[in-house]
């Protein structure tokens, strides 16, 4: 279950942490850009929370 999601703004994307209910990083403009960035902050944090 993912907690990173990718959220439309005015000028982009940009990642939205539901667990912590407010936005991360910066807009990205490109969607699979964004996604790729998405997925691998996701895992990342990921790994954080599990150990």
């Amino acid at each position: 279950m993912s907690h990173i999601v990718l959220r439309k703004r005015a000028s982009g994307y940009q990642m939205y942490d539901k667990r912590k209910e407010h936005y991360v990083g910066s807009v990205i403009k490109d969607y699979q850009k964004a996604r790729k960035t998405a997925r691998a902050r996701d895992e990342r944090e990921d790994k954080k929370y599990r150990s």
